[in-house]
């Protein structure tokens, strides 16, 4: 069941080492993927925010200017 031979517990122990390296490695990308794109879903939640932000205050201004002006 077991290796006896030395040389057999030392490749088990590389395969183990570089499967860790391989799955840390796996584990880094993926953060990196997610923290990328909660950086660019904030960047949009704030350019829709600026957006609206601007088309209310344009319809206030059409408002004010007709109610002032006495409408169409």
């Amino acid at each position: 069941m077991f290796p006896h031979l030395s040389d057999s517990w030392l490749i088990i122990l590389i395969a183990c080492f570089l499967g860790f390296l391989i799955g840390q490695w796996i584990k880094a990308r993926r953060n990196r993927v997610v923290k990328d794109s909660d950086y660019v879903n904030g960047l949009k939640k704030r350019l829709l925010a600026e957006q609206s932000l601007q088309t209310k205050k344009s319809k206030k201004k059409t408002r004010k200017a007709l109610r002032k002006h006495g409408g169409l």
